[in-house]
């Protein structure tokens, strides 16, 4: 290839296949090589071997010639492809190629790598599917191999071998293969093991030539295993006899465990064979055999045993072997020695010795077997390691043959053999509780008693057997105690009845044992025990409960059955006179096998003390058992009652579970029911219980036939008394995993249906109908004029509803798998509870987590789902048509109208709304917004209130009004001539007068929404409406006070609503000069009539019951107070109120009118009243500050007289609500709202006075009051707001107070609230300061420069020749760092520039004042320099440091001025009243 058709791109892999391809298609003819010239046992030609088989396909040739490869990988790929391509090719290219695969199989079968064997093998079952009966020519070279695969060492190659041959030769075939190539398969074999088969030599592959002989070799000697069970022919007998005389068997026992483990088992299958002992016996075997006994190899040592005892069997083993210095030396070694052959040696060891003593005299054998029974424990490792179970077995089988041996061959030796066979005996004892095997015990500890059977007829060798026996049992306590109970494991025999009664004086001898011993014995052993010895008083005695109390309680269960047994009282022995006492008793007495009368051992005390114990302690175990057995007394009942009704609080749930759990069924419905209020009632105290136990202990209700519906009751009386101030998300979780746990069927009494939905929603119209009516048009409704006549009961809240609803979706959505019709009224109700949740002045503050859960859930699985809300909207309608026209019905119509399309909402009316009369259709389409014409032959006349009404709430409802001014004005033709009787008056009394007010309610809310075209508006419509208002406000304020009627609220806030809508178009609109006129008319005449009302109203609220007015008008009231102008505050006409100590203070008639209701209204607990008060506050603050220091403010006249006093007070008012102490329910603490205003009225005083005002808020005003329970939660909303505005009011007007406060801070507190200060204070006041000193008019001589990247202020004062120059760079974290001050080198002394620049750092760093404060200061030190004021001669400065002021009091001798602060200091230092300087008296 050039080196252009090297390029990248042109280059392919090389491929053979590839190169075959393209002879072939140049026309020369691929030929296979010959195999013969590769393969050395392939030389010989094959028979009919035809020249035209050397051509066939081309990649099959290719795969061949890759089975010769030395790669084992390519070997491996070519065998893969063959066998893919021998489906592919024709049959005549399989049969050609199958002749020379066949010549390469056997050495592929001899492959070291077992995946190319297990490949050929897959090869040639192709092979012989393909071609069938065309292979069988050439089988007998491939199959014999195959065969012999079946041996392999990989269970791979095994089971590929045998499912080919199982494939290719089904049934009756595979036998009469596998008979047919036994012998050639023999002689391979043969040829293996006796290295004489030219595939031994090395391959290709990793393993070496000793390796591929191991392999072949044991491969062939498993062949050979399996046709010596067989029927041999004599030649193939003959052949495998030969092999055992042949040099070639040494080489089998070689390194190879499996090869001698192998050729061990092909020896002893030998031996079956005829002339098979001759053969075997003449070899190397019986040698190999006693020499690898010990051998690590399992396999090899278990052969070995094999075939010793084989040979032992047919008496041959010393025919090869000698006795002593061979098999003896060999025995006692193998015994000596302690391995894992143990498991092996064990089972032929006795016979062995048999054999042996057979042919030794008897003072030999006892010689020997003294040998043997010193081996068994000469280097005897104690640890579990050593295979203990073996060598016990065989000690018990050496022990027992030595017994009987000596009986039948050395009699009168007995006594001796079996006295050292005691001392061995309790050693082998003693250490098989080391090994810790109960099994290995109990055979030691047994065998004793197999050697008194074997002697029984030596009485007193079996009397000094087990006297010494019991003597090693109790001398050696408490070591010997688990010998001693597996000795009585099944029973005790009488004959240990003299051992027992030892035992039970026994210091030493546990409890555990005498309690496991004593129940092994019979009612004969116990009495002919108690007939010697107090049995009961010798039990009682052995109880220890500082023991384990389970050992102690089956002695004291013991002591019960004796007691009954020997006809004696418990009371002698045991006390149970105390609950712990009791309950142990109670658990014993469960624990007997016999059923004893409860009544005659336990009384109801002991019973309930028990159960006491059990519920104090939650002691599950105890109590599990106590309900076990509580069947057994006939007081269970009574005594458990008695247990709940002292213990209702105390009692753990799983106690109360059990209890159903096992007496469920038993015991009483009463009883049962109790149970089940204080198991579910514990889920809701606890809230940590997972679903899973939920499950649990539902199921286990079920299962005790609990009723399903007081369930059901209990959840629902739990969701209904949630604390009505607190709402708790996990009651409802409970609840809902609760009723989701009962069984389906308990769904009915969750659910809702219609007639649940009626009386739920006419309660909730009776108590919300007001708030309801209010912010939605429903005043056409019937229920209205009813609704209106009611008393209402405001004690209750929205909660138990919010939590029910919550409970009902959440509840259907886990149980629900698909929507169904039957849950609608269910999902109606949750809609309906939702809407009403929407409406601030139902669901306040308190509840605003219940609210937003639920809003969720209804938008989660009920308003994006548009099949529900089109059925809940039909549903809806189609119980209103049925006459229900709850205003709950038209709040829910509503919510789910919003976001539904106007087509859908219309065909959904037209369907569900058929048997609507005329009203129902206007009262729907109003709560729908459904805009157009609603309904058809309408006949009321146009004067008809309902009319009206219908209009007005219609019109009042859509959410783009339209042609409003066109219904007012059509109203004022058509209506108002007619009506204008009692248009705008509020009247109560009839009924009559009930649908005038509600015909008034629905014109004001029109008139209200009207006011936003106030300047599309003729001049009479304007009037109309300044009409409506003051004589609707004038009507109501004839009953404020008197009227508690709902219908006279809802006017009232009507009315109000009206006020707020019209001063806030008058003020949006004060820039039209059309409208200058009617705003003319309405400052003069409307608003003066409208606030006077107003005020008058709210600052009357304090003596206004508070359920006389709902909160919507409160609000609203509230609301109206921002559009109350100042000047109206503080000239308005209001109702004398006095006050005594006011009165003294000189407070004015007006000031203390509004005053004195302040301080009620600033404690109210609704944070809307606190602020409208507020802003009163904020408007009169000044004022008291002044009246309260008026004495104060009066100016020292002349220059001698000294001030008599200079401490500012706070106003009284202010005092009396910072002193009281009382915790409040409000909202917003009252200190706050005094700080406010205070700080608030700082701002309107000079510097001089506001630096006097801050020193009293520095000791009169403390940090508020939070410590009130729930606080927080109540303020979540509305605090962070107030407190913030408020905190940046307080840093900016008094930055020093807060410094100071700062200072005092904890380290971690200090360090959040520097970084809240440095990120949202500090950049609003350096805004502050800089838009100050940009608006603010300078002094002639003052100039400011603002450097806002550097944060600094640069101020210069003109001094004509020369410009001094004040520096001011203020700090990222100001107010909580000073600011830095500079100035340059001016014309002043040293001493007076120091003087001036102390001085403001003292004002920046402790007073309140601003950064324009400072400058203005600095430049008036200037100023009064160069005008030459003077200094005070004691704090050497002309402006003080801390009131600003200059030196005003004069000595009247020398005529030098001070400072009034510094004279004061003066005299407490100096205790005298004197000049500094002349010594002069000011007195």
């Amino acid at each position: 290839m050039s080196k252009h058709q090297r390029r990248k791109g042109n280059t392919q892999t090389a491929s053979s296949n590839h190169a075959a391809e393209l002879l072939a298609n140049s026309g020369h003819t691929v030929q296979i090589v010959t195999f013969g010239d590769c393969e050395p046992f392939a030389a010989t030609s094959l028979e009919n071997h035809d020249p035209d088989d050397d051509l066939f396909d081309a990649e099959i040739q290719i795969a061949l010639k890759k089975i010769i490869k030395k790669d084992s990988q390519t070997r491996e790929k070519g065998l893969k492809e063959l066998r893919q391509l021998i489906d592919k090719v024709s049959i005549d290219d399989v049969r050609k190629s199958f002749k020379h695969f066949i010549i390469l199989f056997p050495k592929l079968s001899v492959d070291a790598t077992a995946a190319i064997r297990s490949n050929a093998v897959r090869v040639l079952g192709g092979y012989i599917k393909k071609l069938q009966k065309n292979s069988e020519p050439y089988l007998k070279k491939a199959l014999p191999y195959v065969i012999l695969l079946m041996h392999d060492s990989y269970s791979q190659v095994i089971n590929e071998s045998k499912s080919m041959l199982a494939d290719c030769f089904p049934n009756e075939k595979y036998g009469t293969v596998m008979e047919i190539f036994k012998e050639p398969v023999c002689e391979i074999a043969l040829k293996f093991i006796s290295d004489k088969h030219q595939l031994l030599k090395k391959g290709e592959g990793e393993e070496t030539e000793e390796q591929r002989f191991m392999r072949l070799a044991l491969q062939s000697l498993q062949y050979l295993h399996s046709i010596c069970t067989e029927s041999l022919s004599d030649e193939l007998r003959k052949q495998i006899l030969q092999f055992f005389s042949s040099p070639y068997l040494r080489r089998l026992v070689s390194p190879s465990s499996q090869v001698i483990s192998s050729m061990l088992i092909l020896a002893s299958r030998v031996t079956t064979l005829t002339d098979g002992w001759e053969a075997v016996l003449k070899s190397y075997i019986p040698t190999a055999a006693l020499a690898h006994l010990d051998n690590a190899d399992r396999s090899t040592s278990r052969a070995s045993a094999v075939f010793i005892l084989q040979m032992v069997k047919a008496k041959v083993l010393f025919s090869v072997l000698d006795i002593d210095d061979a098999v003896v030396r060999r025995l006692i070694l193998l015994i000596n020695r302690k391995g894992n052959f143990w498991n092996n040696i064990s089972t032929i060891m006795v016979p062995v010795i048999k054999a042996v003593l057979e042919e030794k005299t008897i003072v030999e054998s006892q010689l020997l077997l003294e040998r043997i029974l010193d081996a068994f424990f000469e280097g005897m490792p104690w640890s579990m390691s050593f295979p203990s179970v073996a060598w016990v077995n065989a000690f018990i089988e050496f022990t027992e043959f030595r017994i009987c041996w000596t009986m039948n061959q050395c009699a009168n030796d007995l006594d001796i053999v079996v006295d050292k066979f005691i001392d061995k005996m309790w050693i082998a004892t003693k250490c098989t509780l080391k090994w810790n095997d109960r099994s290995l015990v109990r055979k030691m500890v047994h065998l004793p008693e197999r050697i008194v059977i074997i002697c029984f007829d030596y009485s007193e060798i079996v009397f000094r057997l087990r006297c010494q026996l019991r003597e090693h049992f109790l001398n050696e306590l408490p070591s010997t105690e688990p010998l001693i109970e597996e000795l009585f494991y099944d029973r005790v025999e009488p004959i240990w009845s003299d051992f027992i009664e030892q035992l039970l004086s026994h210091t030493c001898a546990s409890q555990k044992l005498i309690a496991n011993v004593m129940e092994k014995c019979s009612d004969d052993i116990l009495k002919d025990i108690n007939s010697r010895i107090d049995l009961c008083q010798a039990i009682s005695s052995k109880v220890d409960w500082e023991d384990v109390e389970d050992t102690a309680l089956l002695m004291l269960k013991l002591l019960i059955k004796f007691t009954a047994m020997l006809d004696k009282q418990i009371s002698e022995f045991y006390k149970a006179d105390d609950e712990l006492t009791s309950i142990r008793f109670l658990i014993a007495f469960g624990l007997l096998n016999e059923k004893y009368s409860a009544a005659h051992f336990i009384d109801e005390p002991v019973l309930v003390k028990a159960m006491q114990f059990c519920i104090h302690q939650t002691d599950l175990k105890r109590w599990s058992i106590l309900m076990d057995i509580a069947m057994l007394f006939p007081y269970f009942e009574t005594a458990l009652q008695q247990v709940l009704v002292e213990n209702r609080c105390q009692i753990d749930q799983q106690l109360l579970v059990t209890v159903l759990n096992k007496r469920g069924r038993e015991i009483s419905e009463d009883l049962r029911s109790k149970l089940v209020d204080l198991i579910i009632g514990h889920f809701f105290e606890t809230e940590e219980s997972s679903s899973e136990v939920i499950n649990e202990i539902i199921e286990a209700m079920v299962s005790s036939s609990v009723d399903m519906k007081s369930v059901a009751q209990i959840i629902i009386n739990k969701l209904n008394a949630i604390d009505l101030l607190q709402f708790d998300y996990s009651v409802i979780e409970i609840a809902t995993t609760i009723a989701a746990s009962l069984p389906s069927s308990s769904a009915v009494y969750f659910i809702i249906n219609c007639t649940d939905l009626a009386d739920k929603f006419s309660l909730l119209d009776r108590k919300y109908g007001l708030e309801i009516m209010d912010v939605q048009e429903c005043l056409a409704s019937p229920v209205v004029t009813s609704l209106f006549s009611e008393n209402v009961d405001n004690n209750s809240t929205l909660l138990p509803y919010l939590s029910y609803a919550i409970f009902i979706i959440n509840y259907l959505d886990m149980i629900a798998e698909a929507y169904t019709r039957h849950y609608t009224t269910s999902f109606l109700y949750a809609v309906a509870i939702s809407s009403l949740a929407s409406i601030n002045t139902i669901c306040n503050e308190q509840f605003i987590d219940a609210r937003t859960n639920l809003n969720n859930l209804v938008n989660q699985l009920i308003l994006t789902n548009e099949q529900l809300k089109e059925d809940l909207l039909s549903e809806c309608i189609s119980l209103i048509a049925e006459g229900n026209e709850s205003l709950c019905l038209l709040a829910a119509l509503r919510l789910l109208a919003d976001g539904l399309c106007m087509e859908k909402i219309e065909a959904v009316f037209k369907v569900s709304g058929k048997n609507l009369d005329p009203f129902g259709i206007i009262l729907c389409s109003a709560a729908l917004r459904f805009q157009g014409k609603v309904y058809e032959g309408y006949c009321d006349p146009p004067v008809s209130i309902k009319h009206w009404i219908s209009h007005f709430e219609m019109a009042s409802s859509l959410k783009e009004p339209v042609n409003l001014l066109q219904l007012l004005a059509q109203f004022m033709v058509e209506g108002r001539s007619t009506l204008e009787e009692y248009i705008f008056t509020y009247n109560y009394g009839t009924k009559e007068d009930e649908e005038r007010n509600i015909f008034n309610c629905s014109l004001l809310r029109f008139l209200a929404l009207c006011c936003p075209y106030l300047q599309q508006m003729d001049t009479a419509m304007r009037d109309f409406l300044c009409c409506a208002l003051i004589t609707s406000l004038e009507s109501a304020n004839a009953f404020w006070g008197q009227c508690k009627s709902q219908s006279y609220i809802l006017f009232s806030r009507l009315s109000v609503r009206l006020f707020n809508e019209c001063a806030q178009m008058i003020d949006n609109t004060k820039n039209d000069v059309e409208l200058a006129p009617f705003r003319q008319d309405w400052l003069d005449f409307f608003c003066p009539a409208a606030q006077n009302i107003l005020l008058t109203w709210f600052l009357g609220l304090t003596s206004y019951q508070e359920n006389s007015h709902s909160i919507a008008l409160q609000n609203t009231l509230c609301l109206s107070i921002n559009y109350i102008t100042e000047e109206f505050i503080q000239t308005a006409s209001l109702q004398p109120v006095f006050d005594v100590e006011l009165d003294l203070l000189n407070y004015d008639e007006h000031l203390q009118s509004v005053v004195i209701p302040l301080h009620a209204l600033i404690n109210s607990p609704f944070a809307d009243v606190q602020i409208a008060a507020l802003r009163i506050l904020k408007l009169i603050t000044r004022d008291m500050l002044k009246t309260q220091n008026k004495r104060n403010e009066e100016d020292d006249i002349g220059d001698e007289k000294l001030s008599s006093s200079h401490q500012k007070h706070l106003p009284v008012p202010f005092i009396r609500i910072l002193d009281d102490t009382m915790i409040s329910s409000c909202i917003l603490s009252p200190k706050l709202l005094i700080w406010d205003a205070f700080i608030n009225s700082l701002n309107q005083f000079e510097l001089l006075e506001r630096v006097a005002y801050c020193s009293v808020s520095v000791s009169s005003v403390g940090v508020m009051d939070i410590s009130k329970q729930d606080y927080w939660k109540k303020m979540k909303s509305l605090l962070p707001r107030y407190a913030f505005r408020l905190f940046y009011s307080t840093c900016e007007i008094l930055p020093a107070l807060v410094r100071q406060w700062y200072i005092k801070l904890p380290r971690a507190a200090a360090t959040i609230f520097k970084s809240f200060v440095t990120k949202s204070i500090s950049p609003l006041i350096w805004k502050v300061e800089c838009d100050q000193i940009v608006s603010r008019k300078m002094p002639n001589k003052l100039k400011i420069r603002l450097l806002r990247a550097a944060r600094q202020i640069v101020a210069e004062y003109d001094l004509e020749d020369s410009v001094m120059t004040l520096t001011i760079e203020y700090p990222a974290d100001y107010l909580l760092s000073v600011t830095l001050i500079e100035d340059e080198k001016t014309i002043v002394s040293r001493e007076t520039r120091r003087k001036w620049l102390l001085q403001l750092t003292m004002f920046l760093t402790h007073q309140n004042g601003s950064i324009m404060d400072a400058v203005l200061m600095w430049a008036g030190n200037i100023e009064r320099h160069m005008e030459g004021a003077e200094d005070c001669t004691i704090c050497m400065m002309t402006v003080h440091s801390r009131t600003y002021q200059l030196p005003r009091v004069r000595c009247k001798q020398c005529k030098k001025r001070f400072h009034s602060d510094c004279l004061y200091k003066w005299f407490d230092s100096s205790n005298q009243s004197t000049c500094p300087l002349c010594r002069a008296s000011f007195r």
